[in-house]
């Protein structure tokens, strides 16, 4: 039999009998009882107790679990940050919170590339003007909404609540450049005029 707290050694019921006629109530400390599976009668141990230091137990969260709007919004925050300002996300939590997102693999993997870029430029991400509409797809991405959910909206109101019922804590400035950022299209060319 093993035992992680020392050395430990059986004692059947009749060799306890002999040395003391005490109750179970009245053992020393060092001798439990061990019931295995269905047996009737428990196995008397004595065991000797290891030598550590005993500590008070403290828990120690190193990594707080994010909800999926929480993950939603630091994601944005990462690919809004021209717009917002502010100090950067810190990139732990830009990794855990891509964990907590369900994404497609080329997502995926989209967003984890400018999260490396994110950590590589200090907390800057540089987006052209034409590169909008691929911005506009990442967010709505992020945030899970379709094209077909932005063509059912009336008014630009309704694709702020949308948004703001996806993310944490946005203020409506914020919200306005998100929806104007989700709602870029490319520039079609006028070359044949």
């Amino acid at each position: 039999m093993n035992c992680l707290c020392g050395s430990m050694r059986t004692v059947t019921e009749g060799s306890m009998l002999k040395h003391s006629a005490r109750t179970t109530a009245s053992f020393s400390m060092r001798i439990i009882h061990v019931y295995q599976n269905d047996w009737v009668k428990p196995v008397l141990t004595m065991i000797n107790k290891a030598n550590v230091k005993e500590e008070r137990y403290v828990y120690t969260n190193s990594s707080a679990l994010l909800t999926e709007k929480e993950a939603r919004s630091c994601i944005v925050r990462m690919l809004m940050q021209p717009w917002f300002g502010g100090e950067p996300v810190p990139i732990d939590k830009l990794t855990r919170s891509l964990r907590v997102l369900s994404l497609s693999r080329k997502d995926r993997k989209t967003i984890g590339s400018l999260i490396e870029d994110y950590e590589i430029f200090g907390g800057q991400l540089v987006w052209k003007s034409e590169q909008l509409p691929e911005l506009g797809k990442l967010v709505r991405t992020v945030l899970g909404i379709t094209d077909k959910d932005i063509e059912k909206l009336r008014s630009a109101n309704e694709l702020e609540e949308l948004a703001a019922s996806r993310l944490k804590k946005m203020n409506r400035n914020k919200l306005q450049d998100i929806c104007f950022v989700m709602t870029s299209v490319e520039e079609e060319d006028n070359d044949d005029i």
